[in-house]
C-alpha cells in the first residue's frame, strides 16, 4: 500500500508543477523594469499593458537579431504595425553607450531597446537562445512566441494571426 501512495502522491506532485507552469504560460506581464537605451530612463513592463507588444530578446552580437529588428523597424511603419509596441531587449551585460550605439547603427526609431539589469526578464521567459519573440495583446497576457529571426512579412503574417 505505501507504494501505491507514494506513487499517487509523486503524480499529483507532476500535475501541480505543470499546472503552475501552464499559468505563469498565460501571465500577464511580469513586474520587471527595464533601462531605456535612449534616455537611461526605467520603463516597467506592467506600463505596457493597454498596448498590443512585440518583446524581442536579441544581442547586440547577433547578426540575426539585427535581421529581425530591423525587419521589425520596417514593419513598425506599415499599416499592421500601427499601434503595436515593438521593445527589443537585451541582456544586463550591456552598457548604455552599447545600447544606443545599437540604436543608432541599425537605425532604430521605432523599436524601443533597453537592458535588462540582473537578466530578470531573461530568465523569467526562459530564454536560451536569441532572437526570441514574444507576443501580448492589450491586456498584457502572452499569446504566442518564437524563436530565430523573421522577415517583415512573416513578422506581419505573425501579427494577423494574433490580432
Amino acid at each position: 500500500m505505501r507504494k501505491r501512495e507514494t506513487f499517487l502522491f509523486g503524480c499529483l506532485a507532476v500535475l501541480l508543477v505543470l499546472g503552475a507552469f501552464a499559468v505563469s504560460a498565460e501571465a500577464a506581464f511580469p513586474s520587471n523594469s527595464l533601462v531605456s537605451a535612449r534616455d537611461g530612463s526605467e520603463i516597467s513592463l506592467s506600463s505596457l499593458q493597454g498596448t498590443p507588444t512585440i518583446l524581442v530578446f536579441f544581442s547586440p552580437l547577433c547578426p540575426h537579431c539585427r535581421t529581425e529588428l530591423k525587419e521589425l523597424e520596417k514593419l513598425a511603419r506599415w499599416p499592421i504595425g500601427q499601434g503595436i509596441r515593438i521593445v527589443a531587449v537585451t541582456s544586463g551585460g550591456f552598457s548604455q553607450s552599447v545600447l544606443r550605439a545599437v540604436v543608432s547603427k541599425w537605425e532604430l526609431n521605432r523599436v524601443e531597446v533597453c537592458g535588462d539589469p540582473g537578466n530578470a526578464l531573461f530568465k523569467g521567459f526562459r530564454v536560451k537562445q536569441v532572437p526570441f519573440t514574444v507576443f501580448f495583446d492589450a491586456q498584457g497576457n502572452r499569446r504566442d512566441s518564437f524563436l530565430g529571426a523573421a522577415s517583415a512579412a512573416e513578422l506581419e503574417e505573425f501579427l494577423k494571426q494574433q490580432i
